[in-house]
């Protein structure tokens, strides 16, 4: 921090950036450094700066935990909601990595829960699922209203974000939050002779992958052992 000052003192300039397009602000955003963070913002940094990839110096902070930070640059400016180019939001960030003293915070100044990012339009709540943070799926869901049956692009609910990558905290959490334990979608697979519409449960992609511990939480939270498979048009394949 006292060669920062001595550089600013300088006139060092607080936008040059490096080959990925990140500022001074963004480096201490991502290391947690506040009192560097105060130096750059007092300096004239602004805390919307994005990098190449449309981060934002709070994005950083969020996806690395560094809640005090991350208060910093909301209180000086920073948009809650802005998104990068993946359409990565600062509490989509802090969900996938499991701060859940960042997903507070956001929630409090009025992030939105159901922000998507566009790869498979998933939601906080589905990548917390599926890196099973059980915390950050609490809190999404009673603090921010995140919808334990939301869907992404293929319909696929936290629920089985959390059975197909075997969590199983994630999954006693979102069922005990009331996650619907039948809850389905239809997962398309082609082959060079059809292809087949298999409505899919939870249960069965435990079981596909004889994850007993799932497959058991499941059942006893009364999910069906039963499956269906449709073939093009809606046919039953056997």
């Amino acid at each position: 921090v006292e060669m920062l000052k001595l550089r600013l003192a300088a006139g060092a300039s607080v936008i040059a950036s490096d080959p990925d397009g990140r500022r001074p602000a963004h480096h201490a955003a991502e290391s947690g450094s506040v009192e560097a963070l105060r130096l750059l913002l007092d300096a004239g940094a602004s805390p919307s700066l994005i990098d190449a990839a449309g981060w934002q110096p709070h994005h950083w902070a969020a996806m690395n935990g560094h809640t005090e930070a991350l208060r910093l640059l909301l209180a000086r400016g920073a948009q809650v909601d802005a998104t990068a180019q993946d359409g990565i939001t600062a509490l989509w960030g802090a969900s996938s990595n499991g701060h859940v003293g960042a997903v507070r915070l956001l929630l409090a100044k009025g992030a939105k829960a159901d922000a998507v990012s566009h790869y498979r339009r998933m939601q906080p709540i589905h990548v917390a699922a599926q890196q099973g943070h059980a915390a950050v799926i609490e809190a999404l869901h009673l603090e921010g209203g995140a919808a334990l049956d939301a869907v992404d692009k293929v319909g696929a609910q936290p629920l089985h974000h959390a059975a197909e990558h075997q969590q199983l905290d994630a999954l006693r959490t979102l069922l005990h939050l009331g996650a619907p334990a039948n809850a389905a979608f239809v997962a398309v697979a082609t082959t060079p002779d059809r292809s087949l519409a298999m409505r899919t449960t939870a249960l069965m992609m435990a079981a596909s992958d004889d994850w007993e511990a799932g497959a058991h939480l499941l059942i006893k939270a009364g999910a069906a052992v039963d499956s269906v498979i449709l073939g093009a048009g809606g046919a039953v394949v056997c």
